[in-house]
């Protein structure tokens, strides 16, 4: 006990301490004194231009900056005597121009892109791309959700964020602002998750899906260090390997290329305050930047009011992250680094027997070398260790008493290796290779118990390896048509599993599992085709695949009244499926609408099977059915009324069903559990220059199953959030936000007990960027 107080003091004191060290590169830079570089950003008719991505190029440096509302930019403090000005909008063409230390403030005009520019690297895996080729041919369904967009979609959570983009959703309608972490498994494109996740999920190329259980934990990357969120759907095995079943989200940082700093701190109903934090110290070639962030809430009772007990209490979190990272540049060909990161979160799951914790400590090293003979090599290392605790209860059918079941500790390890590289072997043609691996260590250490004693101590768990190896080529093979081809080879192994039960009256008893191993070729295929200047035509074809976690294979829980069992002998899943689609542009650049089909079977997929139901507890067990097919169409548009209004919408419709399952084949043509058929999103923003911006979003999900039966419906649900801001001097802004603004009440689970989603949450508070 002595020892989980001073872990859980130790983590939260250290994501502290780096959150205060963000506050001092800020400071720094409003000492320095230099060239200042000052602009107006304009489209051809005349108009400001805001939100425009302004990136400063001087003596081999970068820098990076927002336009404001009026379409204005500035650098202070540049040293140099001359460099290059950058500029990139949606729906226009990328626009440079040079700078003299003498010029009085540039005014700079964009014209219309011929095809909507992306800054998505995450579907190929290199930013080096062939002669003629941008981003948006090489994955046109891919998004880009960028900082500016953060900070104005109404929730507060990563992930209830970018619940606003269609097809990207997690094992449950709740998020991590509340929900148990096991049920922030991500899915994309209605695969559905079963609380590991079915796509990857990285910062910087770097996973952190759960190592052991395949969840995300989405704090542990501070808000304020964001600088956008790639997510490539559909299967991207072929590059990424294991856990890219169904697609990739990427959670790119910042980059430590100016001293810089920004702040953001707010306070809602609920108790909740909100802290996050970003800093950067430039020193000649030195790069020291650090990151935290801290939230904590009262929460609010799941449970529905007319069905409570005096049992029920609120469901919370506290947590606390800190990121600290030292970088060399290797002068304009390279960079080496080391980073370090440290989260800890404490929840409490709805009565008082129900809480968990998780302390996660992790590092890594990278290094980038660009040969201009040779090509670019990357290097990652990383590794760290994860402690995670949780208390399971049976609820009285009244629900006012529990009683403790399952106190649950598992440690984990891991250890990992990304090795890449990439050239422009001809002027049509990039190739890139690589190989990536990883170690993974854990054990769930559970004592049931039974009339609040003891019964007995269980271990289960083993070691789970994966290696794989991959090749891509890019090709133009004309000027309008593209081409990607890649293909991977994975292995992965289990080995040292064991079960062992240890009663506190009786004998021990014991398991070896046999060592198991299994590989998987995946191949991937994409082109594009620009039909016109404004009309852009792609497919792609793809298998992946996801072996089971050490989760899935060894550790069991309870959710409310549900049981549901681990299975040692489970099979990696195997997803084949394809896609395809268009993307027009008109109205002079400031309507784009997209359409895309995509369809696939996943082979031996890993779901939760009834095997019992009473009254008291349903029991399910963790099973490879047959198959599940998922097919499904999305539309889009996005529309820029004026450089002030903006619109984006989008619809998903997907069937996802049970294709088949030898063992049970009546839950063949039953819908795959919390999948919804029809999603639809909006966001909506309207700015008035150095007053306000106002920013609406929604997001509908049709009726969906808590159980492979579906017996359980939770029916539909509508969520309406809201950001206002207002600019004040010297690069603050205050910021009054909310979510779930109409205060529906809408399910999130059946267990079979119903819980409830959040209810309304408002907030306000203020961000300050720093100027340099």
């Amino acid at each position: 006990m002595f020892l989980q107080r001073f872990d859980r003091g130790l983590r939260l004191a250290t994501a502290k301490v780096c959150f205060l060290i963000t506050l001092a590169p800020p400071v720094l830079a409003w000492a320095a004194s230099s060239h200042d570089v000052r602009g107006t950003v304009k489209d051809s008719s005349g108009a400001v231009v805001a939100r425009a991505q302004v990136i400063l190029h001087v003596e081999g440096q970068n820098f990076g900056r927002t336009t404001q509302a009026d379409g204005t930019f500035e650098f202070s403090g540049v040293v140099g005597e001359s460099g290059t000005v950058e500029v990139n909008a949606p729906g226009f063409a990328t626009t440079a121009a040079a700078w003299q230390a003498s010029d009085k403030p540039l005014i700079i005009t964009l014209q219309p892109a011929t095809v909507q520019q992306s800054l998505d690297v995450t579907s190929t895996r290199t930013s080096i791309l062939p002669t003629g080729v941008d981003n948006v041919e090489s994955q046109p369904d891919a998004v880009v959700v960028s900082d500016q967009q953060l900070e104005e979609w109404g929730p507060l959570t990563t992930d209830d964020k970018l619940r606003l983009v269609p097809g990207f959703s997690l094992l449950r309608r709740s998020g991590s602002q509340t929900a148990n972490p096991t049920s922030q498994g991500v899915s994309l494109r209605g695969l559905g998750a079963n609380g590991a996740s079915r796509a990857l999920v990285l910062v910087d190329g770097i996973p952190i899906n759960d190592p052991f259980g395949g969840w995300i934990y989405w704090a542990r990357v501070p808000q304020s260090s964001l600088s956008e969120v790639q997510i490539v759907p559909g299967g991207v095995s072929a590059l990424y390997g294991n856990d890219a079943l169904g697609g990739v989200v990427n959670l790119v940082t910042k980059p430590a290329v100016q001293t810089d700093g920004n702040i953001e701190v707010s306070y809602g109903n609920e108790n909740s305050p909100f802290g996050s934090g970003w800093g950067a110290l430039r020193f000649g070639q030195w790069n020291l930047s650090g990151s935290g962030e801290g939230f904590r809430t009262d929460g609010y009772i799941d449970v529905p009011q007319d069905i409570r007990g005096s049992v029920d209490t609120p469901v919370n979190v506290q947590y606390g992250s800190g990121t600290a990272k030292i970088e060399r540049l290797i002068e304009d060909q390279g960079r080496v680094f080391l980073e370090g990161n440290l989260y800890g979160e404490d929840r409490q799951n709805g009565t008082p027997d129900q809480i968990n914790d998780t302390t996660i400590r992790q590092l890594a090293f990278g290094t980038d070398y660009n040969s201009p003979a040779a090509g670019l090599f990357t290097l990652r290392l990383y590794g760290g260790t994860q402690n995670y605790h949780q208390t399971f209860a049976s609820i009285a059918a009244d629900q006012d008493s529990e009683a403790l079941t399952d106190v649950q500790h598992v440690p984990t390890q891991q250890m990992g290796l990304i090795a890449q590289w990439s050239k422009q072997i001809v002027t049509h043609l990039t190739m890139l290779a690589g190989l990536d691996g990883s170690y993974v260590n854990g054990v769930s250490l559970d004592t049931t118990y039974s009339h609040d004693l003891p019964t007995a101590y269980l271990s289960n768990g083993g070691t789970q390896e994966t290696l794989g190896s991959f090749l891509e080529g890019i090709v133009q093979i004309s000027p309008r048509w593209s081409l990607t081809l890649a293909g991977r080879e994975d292995l992965w192994s289990n080995y040292n599993a064991s079960s062992i039960r240890i009663p506190v009256t009786g004998h021990e008893t014991s398991t070896d599992y046999p060592n198991r191993g299994q590989n998987a070729f995946n191949p991937r295929i994409t082109t594009s085709y620009r039909l016109t200047d404004r009309v852009v035509l792609y497919a792609s074809g793809y298998r992946s695949f996801r072996a089971p976690t050490l989760n899935e294979l060894y550790r069991s829980y309870r959710l409310g009244d549900t049981e549901v069992l681990a299975n040692p002998f489970l099979q990696a899943e195997r997803f084949s499926g394809g896609d395809g689609g268009v993307r027009v542009t008109m109205l002079n650049n400031r309507m784009s609408i997209h359409g895309s089909v995509f369809g696939g079977i996943v082979e031996h997929p890993v779901e939760n099977v009834t095997l019992t139901s009473t009254p008291t507890l349903i029991t399910q067990m963790r099973e490879n059915l047959g198959s599940t097919q998922s097919i499904g169409f999305q539309l889009g548009t996005d529309i820029r009324f004026t450089n002030r209004i903006t619109l984006n919408a989008g619809y998903q419709f997907t069937n996802s069903v049970v294709a088949s399952f030898p063992r049970d084949p009546a839950l063949v043509g039953n819908l795959i559990p919390l999948v919804p058929r029809s999603i639809f999103t909006f966001q909506g923003t309207w700015l008035a220059p150095k007053m306000f911006a106002v920013a609406l979003q929604g997001r509908y999900e049709s009726n969906e199953f808590d159980d492979d039966q579906n017996l359980l419906p939770l029916g539909s649900c509508f969520v309406l959030s809201a950001t206002v801001s207002h600019p004040l001097p010297k690069g603050f802004t205050i910021f009054f936000q909310g979510e779930n603004l109409t205060n529906d009440q809408y399910y999130i689970a059946k267990t079979p007990t119903p819980n409830i989603g959040q209810p309304i949450l408002v907030r306000g508070g203020f961000r300050w960027q720093s100027r340099r």
